[in-house]
């Protein structure tokens, strides 16, 4: 949560553990103010993502046994 704008003065105490976190976690708004309709932007956003997420994969994928450099996920 230190790397939040609103925390950016609070004292931090960290070993590195929540930073790796963070670079590959998500950061969802919460609370009693998301709306239905920001639930629906959030969750289309997600989804949109991940769509696109798994096409550049498929694509890489393809690439690189094309290429025949295996073929992992991410075509290296």
């Amino acid at each position: 949560m230190h790397k939040q704008p609103v925390y950016k003065n609070a004292p931090a105490y960290v070993n590195g553990v929540s930073e790796a976190i963070f670079k590959v976690g998500m950061c969802l708004p919460a609370g009693p103010y998301v709306s239905d309709e920001d639930v629906k932007f959030i969750v289309e956003t997600i989804e949109s993502a991940i769509n696109r997420y798994k096409y550049t994969s498929i694509s890489c994928f393809v690439e690189s046994r094309a290429l025949g450099k295996g073929g992992s996920t991410f075509g290296v």
